[in-house]
């Protein structure tokens, strides 16, 4: 009946909330989803995608998605960046703390940050070094999110039409992908 779109799901702590609202009584985010979804939004009744570009992640979002649909969820998690275009994009992977829920914070397919004074006010340790060091970029796939839209634009128009209101919830964590996506979703319509 309603839709979640996860765009930079990291490691999947949005769907779990989600999915798992017991597991997190008091993220912020819980009265959002209990407005547009329901008392129980962990039900099927939530379509739940999830764009996640980092190699690091996937195994566990794999799992997630495992666990989620065997309990009758309809979850999808694509191992790629949601983008404006069909391809692949350089990512930046942090070698540091690369095994533990906090890890890959400085992760990004967007690397503009990378050098600029913001990216130095924040993790440049008063020795000059950087908290997170990279070690290289790597390349991931891209998926265009335009024609996902439009095909879940339609299918929530024929659910409207049987006299249930969907709801679409969007949170978008793309590193500065924002800037290009939104504006290639809005010309998409």
């Amino acid at each position: 009946t309603h839709l979640y779109v996860d765009a930079g799901t990291n490691a999947g702590v949005q769907l779990r909330k989600l999915h798992e609202p017991a597991s997190y009584p008091n993220a912020t985010v819980q009265p959002l989803y209990r407005r547009l979804f329901g008392p129980n939004p962990e039900c099927a009744r939530v379509c739940t995608i999830g764009f996640e570009p980092n190699p690091h992640h996937h195994r566990w979002l794999a799992q997630i998605e495992s666990r989620y649909r065997s309990l009758g969820a309809g979850v999808l998690i694509v191992p790629a960046a949601a983008g404006d275009a069909e391809g692949v994009l350089p990512f930046g992977v942090s070698s540091s703390n690369t095994t533990d829920d906090n890890g890959d914070w400085s992760a990004s397919a967007f690397p503009v940050w990378r050098g600029s004074s913001h990216w130095d006010k924040v993790f440049k340790r008063k020795d000059g070094t950087h908290i997170f060091g990279l070690y290289g970029s790597l390349t991931v796939p891209m998926v265009d999110v335009a024609p996902l839209f439009k095909a879940a634009s339609k299918a929530m128009e024929a659910i409207h039409r049987e006299g249930v209101r969907p709801k679409l919830l969007v949170k978008m964590d793309c590193e500065g992908g924002e800037y290009k996506l939104l504006p290639h979703l809005l010309l998409a319509q």
